[in-house]
């Protein structure tokens, strides 16, 4: 008797694990820094402060669903500032699965970028 109660709630469990969902943050990267600072004079331009912005892909059976690129998080977070460009950039990558990484339905890629939002000087 208590060996078929062990074998149903080792099977219960191992289908509440398959209903979790799955979530990984990688950094991609650490703050870089930029040229334009050491090549343009400090009247040519105004920092405008810190934007971030994020782009996400939805995959439905590995298939994507829309599509969200690492370009559109930096035009987003220079858009949050309205300014022209981004300089001192990081970026980070969630993934989320579901319901496990390596045996999925549903999985989303979101891309984060912050940096430092300039404005140039006419």
């Amino acid at each position: 008797m208590n060996t078929k109660r062990f074998a149903v709630l080792v099977v219960l469990s191992g289908m509440l694990m398959m209903l979790s969902a799955c979530s990984l943050y990688t950094p991609l990267s650490q703050p870089s820094s930029s040229a334009l600072q050491l090549k343009m004079d400090k009247q040519d331009y105004t920092l405008l402060g810190v934007g971030t912005g994020t782009a996400c892909s939805n995959f439905f059976f590995g298939f994507p669903s829309g599509e969200q690129t690492y370009q559109q998080a930096v035009n987003q977070a220079v858009q949050s500032r309205n300014g022209d460009l981004l300089i001192q950039t990081s970026a980070d990558l969630e993934q989320n699965y579901f319901p496990l990484p390596f045996f999925y339905f549903w999985s989303q890629s979101c891309v984060t970028v912050q940096g430092l939002v300039v404005k140039l000087n006419a």
